[in-house]
């Protein structure tokens, strides 16, 4: 009886010590899953904050300048290892830690979201700005003047379009939309301005007319070009095409230079009426003849029409008959001597005449002007395109002066307006 006491007691003992061991490993288990589970929260926390850096402060729909690819790519990767030592631990599922597990999960899972989001971002946006010259995309907004590429197709825009449809849709998606409708307007229209050239221009010549409805269709297309090299080749084309249309349909004016010739601006000017093939006249100084005489023959082998201005700008209405006669005279000679063009326009200097001046040499016309854009004075090429823009019409005489630079520098601007406006260019001559 004693030693089956005995017995008992030592079977309670190990019992008690069993679950005493038991009670023991299973606390320090717990305190290595809270352990586990706090670390893993802290991570999560740690993460989270770095994918929010990676957002604008601002808007967070949009992806930081500060993030890289590489930065990205190192959290997402955090964020995997984190996700997969999550699902190691071994919880079981009606235990008091298993939501926490299940928070976790989704939470890793989130970032793992976000970031690929962020990264889809940030290569739409590298693959808009590849469409476009400059920057199309600025302080979260597209800008509407961005031009795009001359060697991008619609097919590139379709693509990106495509692309960009698996993009939440938020502030960011609505700028891509954006620039992606301006790509696809560019890029069309230009594909259509260049199938209606290539029926009528071959060979950089015109080889059939096109009518007045259909040359304003063409220049209102060219309207829509942001891509200033293209606009400009279009603008070429267009004008060699209002040349060639029926003179009664016809908006004409006359671009002439006024005390040149000279070595920089006058020059400067050529070179871009050369590009446009736009003819004008130029009044030339006797004096600069003289001083630049192959800038006044390449004014002839240009094309363009040469004019007398005077030897010396001098106001030719007080002078006596003979000194007119021989300043005109001493000019003209010059002028063929160096151009081998017989000037047969006179423009007097501050359009000051009188009969004497009128009389003084048979066979000259007097040619003033209709539009003075006081170049001379405003020095602004801007402005002397906004005021020929507000008073042209129909046959008008445009007064300007090559000698200097702001008005070289507005001479292409002005070509450009005009060209937009359906006129076409002549010599006073031809006016």
């Amino acid at each position: 009886m004693q030693k089956k006491w005995k017995w008992v007691i030592s079977f309670i003992v190990l019992m008690m010590i069993g679950i005493g061991s038991w009670v023991v490993f299973q606390q320090k288990k717990t305190q290595q899953l809270e352990a586990q589970l706090a670390e893993l929260t802290a991570s999560s926390k740690r993460l989270q904050k770095k994918i929010t850096a990676f957002q604008d402060a601002e808007n967070p729909a949009f992806v930081s300048e500060t993030m890289t690819r590489e930065a990205a790519d190192s959290v997402l990767q955090a964020s995997r290892d984190a996700l997969a030592r999550t699902d190691q631990l071994k919880i079981a599922e009606h235990s008091r830690f298993a939501k926490q597990k299940q928070s976790l999960v989704k939470a890793f899972q989130d970032c793992q979201h976000q970031l690929a989001t962020l990264k889809e971002k940030q290569l739409a946006a590298t693959r808009v700005q590849e469409l476009f010259n400059g920057q199309p995309l600025a302080d979260k907004h597209f800008v509407p003047e961005a031009a795009v590429r001359e060697q991008v197709t619609l097919a590139d825009v379709k693509n990106l379009r495509t692309e960009a449809e698996t993009l939440p849709d938020d502030a960011f998606r609505a700028v891509i939309d954006q620039a992606l409708s301006s790509a696809e307007l560019q890029v069309g229209t230009s594909e259509e301005i260049q199938q209606i050239l290539s029926q009528t221009i071959s060979d950089d010549s015109v080889v059939q007319s096109l009518p007045r409805v259909e040359r304003d269709h063409l220049r209102e297309l060219i309207g829509y070009i942001r891509n200033e090299s293209l606009q400009e080749q279009f603008l070429v084309q267009l004008s060699m095409i209002n040349q060639q249309s029926e003179p009664a349909e016809q908006q004409v004016v006359a671009l002439t230079f006024d005390d040149g010739p000279n070595d920089s601006s006058t020059v400067k000017i050529l070179d871009i009426l050369k590009k446009y093939k736009v003819k004008a006249t130029f009044f030339v100084l006797g004096s600069m003849a003289e001083k630049y005489p192959a800038v006044l023959k390449r004014i002839n082998d240009d094309g363009h029409e040469i004019g007398n201005h005077s030897y010396a700008h001098s106001n030719l209405s007080v002078m006596t008959d003979k000194e007119i006669q021989k300043d005109i005279t001493q000019t003209n000679e010059l002028i063929a001597k160096h151009s081998g063009q017989q000037p047969g326009l006179l423009r007097p200097p501050y359009g000051a005449f009188n009969q004497k001046v009128v009389q003084a040499v048979p066979g000259m016309r007097l040619a003033l002007w209709d539009i003075d854009t006081l170049d001379w004075q405003v020095r602004n090429g801007k402005k002397i395109v906004e005021k020929v823009e507000q008073h042209v019409k129909n046959g008008d005489i445009i007064l300007m002066h090559d000698i200097h630079k702001t008005t070289a520098n507005g001479v292409e601007p002005l070509i450009k307006m005009l060209i937009k406006k359906g006129y076409t260019f002549r010599t006073v001559s031809q006016l």
